[in-house]
């Protein structure tokens, strides 16, 4: 705590003075933070005199300020940009860049696919890194799971706990960066056109779970599954403003392979819908 102290000045992380406060009082860091009772205090920590104060709200351009030389960063009163002011980037909705792109990308109809997109799930931590490398947690084995409306399930044979296969047999990777001269160049129908755009195909299985919470025409997976990615459904062409991937908005064919192991038993987890809303 005390050591990793010093890498997180000048962020958002920052408890240096914290730290230092501590030494002052010949106390160790924890100590410290312990008698700062349940509520601690708020990175980053800045010093006024005497006081240690934390900062409940980050861009705040009323913030009082600290003592000179003992703040390290500007996020205090601003953003990390040059002028210190959020850069705020249009998206609209015919923008060649984003509308080229989501035309290819859509789910097609006459072919039965959904929108298959991805996030956390409630068995898993964040996205399960930590999970794996603690035995008590892995031992769980929490599989993939398809969270999926129940009319778009029986429209597709599937029932809750099957063993499904998500299919998406035209996934576009770009090859590179955004390469051209002119701005149009740079987008989805001139890369793909100039051979920028590879088109290849991906799937995944899963375990489905029927959920009248889910929006219809939309599926949802767990993200950075070890064994089944539901990235492979992804389109991996980034946004041709911010360079962004858009991992979120895969689609495909959801076909059932059949009953899962885990709807015969109570080993994996539960296969009640969520209610996401």
């Amino acid at each position: 705590f005390e050591e990793a102290a010093r890498h997180g000045r000048g962020g958002v992380y920052d408890y240096d003075e914290l730290v230092r406060q501590a030494r002052r009082d010949g106390l160790p860091g924890h100590e410290a933070l312990r008698r700062l009772g349940p509520d601690g205090i708020q990175t980053p920590v800045r010093r006024t005199g005497e006081r240690l104060i934390g900062t409940v709200r980050l861009h705040d351009p009323d913030q009082a300020l600290p003592d000179a030389d003992r703040w390290r960063t500007r996020l205090l009163q601003g953003f990390a940009t040059h002028s210190g002011k959020a850069v705020l980037l249009k998206a609209p909705w015919d923008f060649p860049g984003w509308s080229e792109f989501y035309a290819a990308a859509r789910p097609r109809t006459d072919q039965g696919e959904l929108w298959i997109t991805n996030g956390r799930i409630d068995e898993v931590w964040q996205s399960g890194f930590d999970d794996r490398r603690k035995p008590y947690t892995a031992a769980r084995g929490v599989v993939q799971m398809l969270f999926i409306h129940p009319r778009d399930a029986a429209a597709r044979g599937v029932s809750n706990g099957d063993l499904v296969r998500v299919s998406n047999d035209a996934v576009y990777v770009q090859t590179g960066m955004p390469l051209g001269v002119q701005a149009h160049e740079q987008h989805f129908d001139a890369l793909l056109a100039a051979g920028h755009i590879r088109v290849t195909r991906g799937s995944f299985e899963a375990v489905a779970v029927l959920d009248d919470g889910m929006r219809e025409g939309v599926a949802k997976a767990g993200f950075n599954h070890p064994g089944q990615h539901a990235n492979a459904v992804c389109h991996a062409v980034p946004d041709p403003l911010t360079n962004n991937y858009r991992y979120k908005l895969g689609r495909g064919r959801v076909e059932s392979l059949g009953p899962s192991a885990q709807a015969a038993g109570f080993d994996g987890p539960s296969l009640k819908p969520r209610g996401s809303v």
